[in-house]
């Protein structure tokens, strides 16, 4: 797209990157609210917990222009517009929090629950951004089929831990 068209449909590069970022966090949103329907759904938390993250790794694997964007925007990002940030994420960020919180079995302040959700976001971005650095601590790209089913089940296992939900493993020796 030349440079004319992309000023002409947007003021600037500021509102361009909010657009996409909002239309990356309305199609996250869209594909867990009617997977995360609560934590004693059928199926249970573990259950519900495989099912969003999985959808949202392979949104990324599937989308590999996003998790660049995003990264680049946490990095590049002067933090001169902190507030700004705030606003776009704001109502997204509050229903992922409200999803973590209804998730864990403590009570977790916000503090918490915001740094549970970059740690599970920055784990997921840096997964999906196929550097050298990356795929040689990984044993390989997440474009190779083994590699991407490994760290799906890796992130999702992590997620579990953090949240506090044990396996089905752990769960029958306790009894």
């Amino acid at each position: 797209m030349n440079i004319s068209s992309l000023h002409y449909h947007w003021d600037s590069k500021e509102t361009l990157y909010r657009a996409i970022f909002e239309r990356i966090y309305n199609d996250l949103g869209s594909l867990l609210e009617e997977v995360v329907v609560g934590p004693h759904a059928a199926g249970g938390r573990r259950e519900t917990i495989h099912v969003a993250m999985g959808l949202i790794f392979d949104y990324y694997a599937a989308n590999p222009t996003v998790p660049r964007l995003l990264m680049r925007r946490i990095v590049d990002s002067d933090g001169s517009d902190e507030e700004s940030e705030r606003d776009l994420l704001g109502s997204h960020w509050e229903t992922f929090a409200r999803w973590v919180r209804e998730f864990t079995d403590a009570e977790l302040p916000d503090a918490d629950v915001s740094f549970f959700m970059l740690t599970v976001q920055s784990v997921l971005l840096v997964l999906m951004l196929g550097s050298p650095h990356v795929a040689a601590m990984l044993g390989g790209r997440i474009q190779d089929a083994r590699v991407r089913d490994r760290l799906r089940q890796q992130v999702i296992a992590l997620v579990e831990r953090l949240v506090g939900v044990s396996s089905r493993a752990e769960e029958n020796q306790r009894q």
